[in-house]
């Protein structure tokens, strides 16, 4: 009974001492031409073997904040439409809460250089994938994606769910690469109309 009991104290004693050694990485993320702070940039930190440790977003102040973090080294990745991605290293100290600037480079594909002539269609049919022209609809200056596809026929955004011709919309892909997982609201939200060129729908396999 008595060694039993001395046992769970130790337990307790190591978790909370474990506990008190967390850390804290905040940071903005900025333009580095115009020091601008960056919106819905996307995130992610690793560990030392490469794992998923997070995933988060910047607010509207362009921060972003990873808590109740083990001490030792990780790596964070930044992204977002029109910037070039940012890798950086770091190590996190026992109770250490770091705070950090990251500027972001844009990216040398400047969308405002494309000219388009004539009229162009709304909609278009390519095998079994339906592709939308996003000029070909009208949304506000500070508009997401979200927005965008409202305007467009067979697209629904009801409840949190996400849905076209009927079908739940699981994944959001930008230039084919997974944007946000499988969390397509949140993708939705993050991704500016203004740098929007096309929209495609297609089921896969």
């Amino acid at each position: 009974m008595s060694k039993s009991y001395i046992l769970l104290l130790f337990s307790l004693f190591s978790f909370s001492l474990l506990q008190a050694q967390k850390g804290i990485i905040r940071g903005v993320i900025k333009d580095k031409s115009d020091r601008q702070t960056i919106i819905g940039a996307s995130v992610q930190l690793k560990g030392s073997d490469s794992v998923n440790v997070a995933n988060t977003i910047t607010d509207v102040q362009g921060q972003f904040i990873f808590s109740n973090l083990s001490p030792g080294p990780y790596s964070i990745h930044i992204s977002f439409i029109g910037y070039e991605t940012l890798n950086e290293s770091l190590s996190l100290k026992p109770n250490e809460e770091s705070m950090l600037e990251f500027k972001l480079q844009q990216s040398s594909l400047n969308l405002k250089t494309v000219t388009v002539e004539g009229m162009q269609s709304r909609m278009e049919q390519k095998g079994d994938t339906t592709q939308f022209n996003a000029d070909a609809f009208k949304t506000n200056p500070d508009a997401n994606a979200e927005d965008l596809i409202s305007k467009m026929p067979g697209i629904t955004n009801e409840g949190g769910s996400v849905k076209a011709g009927g079908e739940d919309v699981r994944r959001v892909l930008v230039d084919g690469k997974p944007f946000f997982g499988d969390d397509p609201n949140l993708a939705l939200k993050a991704l500016p109309a203004e740098i929007i060129d096309r929209i495609q729908v297609f089921e896969q396999m």
